[in-house]
């Protein structure tokens, strides 16, 4: 074959450089000149911009073997790279044979458009097969360095030898170059793709399948939120719901504990403590309280146990001493009752029912009257001319009236029928037998109840008793209600009862020594067991007593007295039980 000449761009390449030997200078006919080197300037006009460069070709990037010959050494002549190998092993890439290596290069970029659709029939790379050519002749091919990357001055042309019969062994047909190949190819092989296997971030997966899990949660409760039930279904169901609530409803609840819905306040600045007070709950669900300022000036006030808002009413001054102020319910408002009647109806007291009538002694009995000054009916006979101490009617719905009251130091009641006749006889409600306190009786909807205080002698404590009777009769016997802990202990005096629709009771009471009294209250069950815990009434300092309460719908109306100064005072709190 044909050797290049000395001079020969390819020779020239291939002669290696001393360590000290400068790099040769480039003829002055190939350095740039100062205006090439100049830098370029924009357009000042947009029709003088450059031409838009041509779209990238999608390619490839193949690694060429090194031009070693058959004995291991590096030629300098360019070669032709051998045929496409055999599947059986070595380089399978795109189509490259005849295409001429330059010993410069490592790589070559191979337009693979065509091999998109098939990489095995791909065609030739147009300048490959334009340096090829037919017959293996000698052809100059541009190199790749043809981009101008030396300021502009294109490298020399470089002659490509074309094969020949002692032209050296490609190394790619070597049994050292088939074997660099075959180790190459069965090392990429062997990458799978599950060792390059990439992984997540722990936070990324939690947040992720908790996304999941609400996803499914709310996909769960839009299913059923918008499935509507079938005609038959639905009313199985409606049926079947509102049979266990039936059931549930018919089963006794447990009773329930009242709470202060309004705390204790002074609702009256001066009352006297001679005049008993006295509640009535209103059909607007207000209470009415009537009480004396002093001994002839009788005032009346109207609470709304919801907001606790007091309104005071009436005022009204009286000659003579006051027995009582009773609100009536109607459009008068309130009944003054003085110790001197002047009628034959003593101790006269109103009985609040829907027409309401007058209550007291007359000629030796218990009678009663449509006003004070009307002919008295006599119900049951009673002996001496003592008036009536403590007397209270209570309204027993459409039941009737239960009278209680003290006399000569003994506890008695008896029951009016709603036609106003008696039915059976008074009745002595026993105590220990020694000293009793003022009487007090409620109505739960099922039963009568009365309780006073009463201790044995003068050194027992005053302790609270209790009995209770079923509609139509009085209480004969009573019991010693245990008071819960928590107070200051000592005497319990003063009691006041209410009863609730559905049975449950509101009992209040006095309790302490001299000078240091408070006033609790406690919720009790239809059979008088405590339910919940104790209440509190009156503020913690303070000498307090005289407790009395009033129902109202859902709430209790509670009214004591304090001992100011100079004066007592009214106070008053709201609890609620619904």
């Amino acid at each position: 074959a044909a050797q290049p000449p000395a001079d020969s761009p390819a020779a020239a390449a291939a002669r290696p450089l001393a360590a000290t030997e400068p790099p040769p200078a480039m003829p002055p006919s190939e350095v740039a000149s100062p205006a090439e080197l100049a830098p370029v300037t924009a357009p000042s006009r947009v029709d003088e911009l450059p031409p838009a460069p041509p779209p990238r070709e999608p390619s490839t990037t193949a690694i060429l073997p090194p031009d070693l010959s058959s004995s291991g050494v590096y030629t300098s002549a360019p070669v032709i790279l051998p045929p496409d190998l055999p599947s059986s092993g070595g380089y399978t890439g795109p189509s490259m044979a005849g295409a001429v290596k330059f010993p410069h290069e490592v790589t070559r970029t191979i337009r693979i458009d065509g091999l998109l659709a098939d990489p095995s029939t791909a065609p030739l790379p147009e300048k490959e097969a334009a340096a090829r050519g037919s017959s293996g002749e000698t052809t100059t091919l541009p190199s790749a360095m043809d981009e101008g990357s030396f300021r502009g001055a294109p490298p020399p042309a470089v002659e490509i030898v074309g094969a020949g019969p002692n032209a050296p062994l490609p190394y790619t047909d070597s049994p050292r170059g088939r074997a660099a190949l075959d180790a190459t190819s069965d090392g990429l092989r062997a990458v799978s793709p599950e060792q390059a296997s990439s992984t997540l971030p722990l936070k990324v997966i939690a947040t992720s399948s908790g996304l999941l899990v609400m996803m499914v949660i709310s996909a769960f409760f839009v299913g059923r939120c918008s499935v509507k039930p079938t005609v038959a279904g639905g009313g199985a169901r409606s049926a079947l719901a509102n049979t266990v609530r039936e059931i549930r409803d018919a089963l006794p609840q447990p009773p329930k504990p009242c709470w202060v819905a309004k705390q204790p306040v002074r609702w009256a600045p001066v009352v006297s403590n001679k005049v008993p007070f006295e509640l009535l709950p209103l059909a607007s669900g207000n209470v009415s309280i009537g009480y004396a300022k002093s001994s002839d000036e009788a005032v009346g006030i109207e609470v709304t146990p919801s907001s606790g808002q007091v309104n005071e009413g009436f005022v009204e001054k009286v000659s003579g001493d006051i027995d009582r102020v009773a609100p009536t319910g109607t459009d008068k408002g309130y009944f003054v009752a003085a110790k001197e009647a002047p009628g034959a109806l003593k101790s006269i007291v109103q009985v609040p029912a829907s027409t309401p009538f007058f209550l007291g002694v007359a000629d030796g009995s218990l009678a009663t009257a449509d006003r004070v000054d009307a002919a008295p009916q006599a119900l049951w006979p009673i002996a001496g001319a003592d008036p009536l101490d403590a007397a209270r009617v209570v309204v027993a719905d459409d039941k009737g009236y239960a009278l209680s009251f003290r006399r000569d130091g003994v506890v008695m009641g008896g029951f009016i029928g709603p036609d106003r006749k008696p039915i059976g006889e008074l009745v002595k409600v026993v105590g220990s037998g020694g000293q009793v306190g003022k009487p007090m009786s409620g109505w739960n909807g099922r039963e009568v109840a009365i309780l006073f205080a009463d201790r044995q002698d003068d050194q027992s404590p005053w302790k609270i008793r209790l009995g209770h009777a079923p509609v139509g009769s009085i209480p004969a016997s009573t019991e010693v209600i245990e008071l819960p802990a928590g107070g200051p202990g000592g005497d319990a005096f003063a009691p006041g009862i209410a009863g609730l629709p559905d049975g449950r009771w509101v009992l209040i009471w006095t309790e302490g020594s001299a000078g240091a009294r408070a006033v609790r209250a406690q919720t009790l069950g239809p059979d008088f067991v405590p339910v919940g815990d104790p209440i509190a009434l009156s503020p913690p300092a303070g000498n307090f007593g005289q407790g009395m309460a009033a129902v109202a719908g859902a709430y209790v109306t509670a009214v004591f007295l304090q001992r100011g100064k100079s004066s007592y005072e009214l106070w008053g709190g709201v609890l609620q039980c619904g």
